[in-house]
C-alpha cells in the first residue's frame, strides 16, 4: 500500500524526529565509511528507486540492502550493529539491540499521534487501517484532547465522552444516508463556538460500498474536501485496508484527501503540491 499511494503523488510527511534520525544515520554511516562513499551509495539508490535521500535512509530494507550490495552480508551486519550502538549511546534508542526498523516505527507512531493531536483545521485525512486495535487507538487519540465539538460515525463507538452514531443507524434508510451524513457534518460544526477546529471522523467508510452507495459516497468525499478548505474542521475517514487491496477505488479516495495515514508500518503521507 505504501508503494501504491506514492504512485498517486503522495510523499511521506517527515516530521522533525524522522529528519533527525535520517541525519543521524547518515553521520553514523560516514563515521564508518567516508562522506564520499556514502554520497555515492545514496546517489546510486536515488537513481535506482527514484526516492529522496531521506526516504532511502528511513527505509530499513533499502538502507541495509544498499550497504549489503556494496560490502557484502557480513560487513553490512557489522556496520548496522555499530549504527544501532550509536543510536543507543546518543539517546535515540532505549537499547543497543533495537533494530533501526523498531526505532523508526516508534518515531513514526509518535509523529502520527502528534500530528493528529495538534491538528489545526482544514485537514481531510484518509486512514487505511489493517488492525482493529490500532483503529480504535488512533481515533481515541484524535478525539480525546478535543477542545471543541466532535462527531463520529462508528462501528461500535469509543467512550462516553465521544458522541457517535453507528453505521447501522446511518443506513437504516439508505435513501437518505448521504443527506444524513451531510446534516451531521454541518449541524455538528454549527455548534462550534470556539477558535479550535471541529473534529469529525468515520471509522469504517468502506461500509458505504458494502451498502451499494459507494458512488454517492465518493461524491460526498469530494464535497467534504472542498467544504473543509473554508471551514475549520479536521476529519479522519477510516477505511479497512483489505477493502482497498484490489485497488478499485483507491485513486478516487486519494483524490479527495490531502493526507493519508497508513498502517503497518504506521506512517503519514501528504499529497505533493503541484
Amino acid at each position: 500500500m505504501h508503494q501504491i499511494i506514492s504512485q498517486y503523488g503522495f510523499v511521506p510527511l517527515l516530521e522533525n524526529p524522522e529528519k533527525k534520525l535520517a541525519e543521524f544515520l547518515r553521520t553514523s554511516l560516514e563515521k564508518r565509511l567516508s562522506k564520499t562513499l556514502v554520497d555515492e551509495l545514496i546517489s546510486n539508490y536515488i537513481q535506482k528507486t527514484n526516492k529522496s535521500a531521506d526516504e532511502i535512509l528511513l527505509n530499513p530494507e533499502l538502507f541495509s540492502k544498499a550497504i549489503e550490495e556494496l560490502f557484502g552480508e557480513k560487513v553490512s551486519k557489522l556496520i548496522l550493529k555499530l549504527i544501532q550502538e550509536d543510536l543507543f549511546e546518543n539517546g535515540m534508542s532505549d537499547s543497543a539491540d533495537n533494530s533501526i526498523k523498531k526505532i523508526l516505527d516508534e518515531i513514526r507512531k509518535n509523529s502520527v499521534l502528534e500530528f493528529i493531536q495538534k491538528i489545526k483545521g482544514h485537514e481531510h485525512i484518509a486512514f487505511f487501517w489493517a488492525n482493529n486495535d490500532l483503529r480504535r487507538y488512533l481515533f481515541s487519540e484524535f478525539f480525546k484532547n478535543a477542545k471543541s465539538v466532535k462527531g463520529f460515525i462508528s462501528m461500535e463507538g469509543l467512550d462516553d465522552a465521544t458522541p457517535y452514531i453507528t453505521y447501522d443507524e446511518l443506513f437504516s434508510n439508505k435513501s437518505d444516508s448521504i443527506e444524513k451524513e451531510k446534516d451531521l457534518i454541518i449541524s455538528t460544526h454549527k455548534k462550534n463556538t470556539t477558535s479550535f477546529p471541529t473534529l469529525l471522523g468515520g471509522d469504517n467508510c468502506d461500509r458505504w460500498f458494502e451498502e451499494g452507495l459507494g458512488h454517492d459516497f465518493l461524491k460526498l468525499e469530494k464535497y467534504v474536501d472542498k467544504f473543509l478548505e473554508n471551514e475549520s474542521i479536521s476529519c479522519i475517514c477510516g477505511y479497512n485496508e483489505l477493502f482497498l487491496s484490489n485497488g478499485e477505488h483507491i485513486g478516487e479516495i486519494l483524490s479527495s484527501h490531502k493526507y493519508v495515514i497508513l498502517d503497518n508500518p504506521l506512517m503519514i503521507y501528504k499529497r505533493r503540491e503541484k
